[in-house]
């Protein structure tokens, strides 16, 4: 499912902090980690990065607030990403909680290039590690 509502931000540098646009869930507490097919933020590179080890890294924080426009805090974080793996697909698991309204952020350290976007989705590709040959059946007894 991809939703145009549900973009956060389209090719922005990661150079540099970004702060995407604001989804609002359109309830207090939605709770979106919990269904049955849970949503995720995906982050896709059109333009890989570059910079190496934690002194030339990105981190993306999903944050939330209960207004659209309040102070927003961090709920959850991926930690330190070294500009050199800012390639290919990112997975970030929606909070089990969290408030009505919802955006990303990101901190920068250093020196790192690329580009980014990221949109909230209940699927992600990932890419195919192995070869598909065929299926087998397997016989049962009866």
């Amino acid at each position: 499912m991809l939703d145009l509502e549900m973009v956060l931000f389209e090719s922005k540098s990661v150079a540099t902090a970004i702060t995407s646009d604001v989804v609002d869930f359109g309830q207090e507490k939605p709770n979106t980690g919990a269904y049955t097919n849970p949503l995720y933020v995906v982050v896709n590179f059109p333009t890989a990065g570059t910079g190496a080890g934690d002194s030339n890294s990105v981190v993306f924080n999903i944050q939330d607030c209960d207004t659209s426009n309040g102070t927003f805090a961090t709920v959850q974080s991926t930690g330190k990403i070294a500009g050199e793996d800012l390639k290919g697909i990112l997975v970030i698991p929606m909070p089990v909680r969290h408030r009505r309204y919802v955006k990303v952020t990101t901190t920068v350290v250093g020196t790192v290039t690329g580009t980014a976007s990221a949109h909230i989705s209940n699927a992600f590709d990932l890419p195919m590690e192995y070869k598909k040959v065929g299926i087998e059946i397997l016989p049962t007894t009866d």
